[in-house]
C-alpha cells in the first residue's frame, strides 16, 4: 500500500488542496516505484483536482457574503478590470505559475474573486504541473 499509485494520488490531491509543501518529496518517493510518465500524469491530475477544490473553497470564502473575509478580498473592480483587459493572460499566468517554483497564491486568490471557470483553472494547473512534476521525477 505505501507504494500504491492510488496513495500517491490521494496525497497529491490533499497537497493540491492545501499548502503543497510536501509535493516534491512525495514525487521523489513514488518515482522510485512507478514510471515517470505515470507519476507525472496521475500526480498532475490529482494535484489539479485538489487545486480545483481549493479554488471552490476560496471562492466561497472570498465571496463577500462573510464579514470576516471581506478585509482579505482584493478590490473586485480592479481585479475584474484587469481580467477584462487581458483575458487570455490569466490562463497563461496560471499555467506558468504552476510550471515554475514561483508561488501562485496571488493568482489563485484573483481566480477565486473573479469566479474564474474551474475547468479552465484546473486545465492550467494540470498542464503546469506536468512540467513541474516531470522535472522532479526525472
Amino acid at each position: 500500500m505505501p507504494q500504491s499509485l492510488w496513495m500517491m494520488c490521494l496525497l497529491l490531491f490533499v497537497e493540491g488542496g492545501t499548502l503543497s509543501f510536501l509535493t516534491t518529496p512525495t514525487l521523489l518517493y513514488y518515482g522510485r516505484y512507478h514510471e515517470p510518465w505515470v507519476v507525472g500524469l496521475a500526480g498532475s491530475a490529482a494535484s489539479a483536482a485538489g487545486s480545483a477544490l481549493q479554488l471552490l473553497l476560496l471562492r466561497w470564502a472570498l465571496s463577500g457574503r462573510h464579514a470576516w473575509t471581506q478585509r482579505f478580498a482584493p478590490s473586485r473592480e480592479k481585479v475584474e478590470a484587469a481580467i477584462r483587459r487581458y483575458p487570455s493572460a490569466s490562463f497563461l499566468a496560471l499555467l506558468f505559475a504552476r510550471a515554475t517554483p514561483l508561488p501562485d497564491a496571488p493568482l489563485k486568490v484573483v481566480a477565486a474573486v473573479v469566479e474564474y471557470p474551474v475547468v479552465l483553472y484546473s486545465l492550467a494547473v494540470f498542464l503546469g504541473q506536468i512540467t513541474e512534476f516531470s522535472r522532479a521525477v526525472l
